[in-house]
């Protein structure tokens, strides 16, 4: 009867954080990152179709976790309304699909932190909304590598030529140096390309300062003495 009733329990508590717009942000991030390698097995061009649709869900799940007001809903419209066109047509906008979705980007990372440094918020949203901010950073630094690659190919060293429009090989650059692993397969060697990377690899260990110092703050003893 006992591990009936906590099973009851645990249910309603595991939809209602299931319905958290912060959940379902980070649910698609990790989707587009842990899917899009396998969707490269498939072969071109099946695999940007499927790649395209992941990263789609993560817009259309970064509007609705940001549109809370008529206002903020139309600006992520107009946002994200290019960003999804040069997504779709990125073959033939070239460095222009990077930029529409470099915009829309700083766009929800500047919401999302704004709501994580807030007190307002409670500390599962305070710890989804981190993650995918940290996440939605690597994929602007992506994108970021991506259109400085289309504009100077030479600008990187592959072991491998790039498959497909390369937007899989910059996000596993990415990940890597935000995370500071620094693996050597990828290397930059135009001297813009070396700066943004070592820029991200700044950025990366500077916002996890900044997350620590701010769940420190607030944290029980800061709210006690803030009464």
């Amino acid at each position: 009867m006992n591990d009936e009733t906590s099973t009851e329990r645990e249910t309603p508590r595991v939809i209602s954080i299931l319905k958290r717009r912060s959940v379902h942000l980070l649910l698609s991030l990790m989707a587009l990152i842990l899917l899009h390698p396998f969707a490269a097995l498939i072969g071109q061009p099946w695999a940007s179709r499927i790649t395209s649709l992941l990263t789609t869900g993560v817009m259309l799940a970064a509007v609705w976790w940001t549109a809370e007001t008529r206002g903020l809903r139309l600006l992520a419209a107009g946002l994200v309304s290019p960003a999804l066109l040069a997504l779709w047509l990125r073959d033939e906008l070239g460095p222009l699909a990077s930029l529409a979705w470099i915009l829309f980007c700083l766009f929800v990372i500047a919401r999302l932190f704004a709501t994580m440094m807030s007190r307002r918020t409670d500390l599962l949203d305070r710890i989804t909304t981190a993650i995918s901010v940290y996440l939605l950073v690597a994929m602007t630094f992506a994108f970021l590598h991506l259109m400085v690659y289309r504009i100077e190919p030479s600008a990187y060293h592959f072991p491998v030529a790039p498959t497909g429009e390369g937007m899989s090989d910059m996000l596993y650059f990415s990940l890597v140096t935000i995370l500071t692993l620094g693996y050597g397969d990828i290397v930059p060697v135009n001297p813009f390309a070396r700066m943004l990377t070592v820029t991200e690899a700044f950025v990366g260990a500077f916002f996890i300062a900044i997350l620590i110092a701010r769940l420190v703050s607030l944290g029980p003893e800061s709210e006690k003495s803030s009464d």
